[in-house]
């Protein structure tokens, strides 16, 4: 196997059309993999991370695989610098199920390559930090197998994640709520709709264009009214990126952006992507004076155009919350991943098994690129004489 590691804007723009077409071959397919995704990404960072793609391919030339990361500077206990490899697009972007893109008939060939070319250039980079990632689709078993396959040091904690399975009709999800549930959900449905609310979906660039400063501003509302400032005041670069990928996602059939209105105003909001059948809830927010029951209100409408659609799953994506529950969702595990370079500080937090808080790792404040001593640097070539399959 011949192993490439990318790390410039320009090598990994030039991967389009072959990482599309492998993340539709592989065990990782979902839209926070998707090329589109880590694009945006990189531009809504501008120049606060660098890409590190570590990509496969057989002797004929033929993509077998790709590890994205990017690489982002921390401090070790406010003091030491020490350098970090993430998964590629996973921060300020709603990003979840990190994982490797691989082939199917090629994963236990090609995980162990990139694990042990990880290894070998390990002077790149003290710590590898990949968070989230699914137990039911198999990427913690994959990840974590071709890590121990390679000899890293690794320490892991449990994670939960909460879903609903969609039934055939709206009326067994509600049948399967508990009655004062049902009830509750139909009566606001019902206040609204005597009102005069409408609930729409977002079809065109010039309803998003209209409808997601709005759902920036709910969303800021909704958690002002706590005492907490709203995710998108609080993370500018999570709202750009949102403007990048959700023109993008309108564009693909991807974006789910329902809004309930009232005389033209927008009391609540709700953005998710439908992707592979699953609709992945992201973001909401409604008008505090409107009260709980407009966004109870238009989740009910999302759930039931799911349905309607022939969708299989209702993503909460992370943490299963007794909210949730009341909607019929059940927790899933995953795992957060710690990986360490030998004889580092990350090893030590992993021998004594101390999980990398926000006190152990706290991101520099930078301003460019992170310049790296390049995986690439330790030898592109990675011979295997077992390739998990032909070319």
């Amino acid at each position: 196997m011949e192993i490439e590691v990318i790390e410039s804007l320009s090598g990994f723009e030039r991967l389009r059309a072959e990482w599309s077409e492998l993340l539709q071959q592989s065990g990782a397919n979902s839209i926070f993999l998707t090329w589109d995704w880590a694009h945006c990404w990189l531009r809504a960072q501008a120049a606060r991370a660098a890409p590190v793609i570590v990509t496969v391919r057989c002797p004929q030339g033929k993509l077998l695989g790709i590890a994205p990361f990017s690489l982002r500077r921390y401090r070790a206990f406010s003091a030491y610098p020490i350098k970090v490899l993430r998964p590629l697009g996973d921060m300020e972007s709603g990003f979840e199920y990190p994982d490797w893109i691989v082939r199917k008939d090629h994963e236990f060939a090609v995980y162990g390559a990139i694990a042990k070319h990880l290894r070998k250039a390990s002077r790149a980079w003290d710590c590898i930090f990949i968070p989230n990632v699914s137990g039911w689709s198999g990427a913690c078993a994959r990840l974590s197998d071709a890590v121990d396959s390679a000899r890293m040091t690794k320490i892991s904690r449990r994670n939960e994640f909460s879903h609903v399975r969609l039934p055939d009709s709206y009326a067994k999800l509600m049948a399967g709520l508990k009655k004062n549930r049902r009830q509750n959900i139909a009566a606001d449905a019902r206040r609204f709709e005597r009102m005069g609310a409408r609930i729409v979906r977002c079809e065109t660039q010039a309803q998003l264009d209209a409808w997601l400063p709005k759902l920036f501003h709910l969303n800021h509302r909704r958690w002002s009214a706590k005492g907490i400032t709203g995710t998108f005041v609080r993370k500018p670069r999570e709202a750009d990126f949102y403007r990048q990928f959700s023109g993008i996602a309108l564009d693909r059939g991807w974006l789910w952006l329902h809004v309930l209105e009232l005389e033209g105003e927008v009391l609540a909001a709700q953005i998710g992507y439908v992707y592979n059948g699953r609709y992945l809830a992201l973001q909401e927010g409604f008008e505090p004076e409107a009260g709980s029951g407009a966004g109870t209100a238009l989740r009910a409408r999302v759930f039931s155009d799911c349905i309607e659609a022939g969708l299989t799953e209702y993503d909460f994506l992370g943490d299963h919350t007794e909210h949730k529950a009341r909607w019929g969702a059940t927790p899933r595990a995953g795992r957060d991943l710690f990986i360490a370079r030998r004889w580092s500080i990350g090893a030590l937090a992993v021998r004594f098994s101390i999980w990398p808080t926000g006190r152990f790792l706290q991101p520099e404040q930078i301003q460019e690129a992170v310049p790296s001593q390049s995986l690439a640097a330790e030898g592109c070539t990675q011979p295997s004489t077992d390739a998990g399959g032909r070319c």
